[in-house]
């Protein structure tokens, strides 16, 4: 069983993933995702 810290985190993380808040995680979530992270690192 999990914490409520760890449901909280969970929420929280689902929620950074699901960019258009519809509850659930598709591609389009990814994407936006990876968009938002696309200027981080350089190899």
């Amino acid at each position: 069983m999990s914490s409520e810290f760890q449901r909280t985190k969970l929420r929280a993380m689902f929620e950074a993933f699901d960019a258009d808040g519809n509850g659930y995680l598709e591609e389009a979530d990814f994407v936006a995702l990876a968009d938002r992270w696309g200027g981080g690192c350089r190899a």
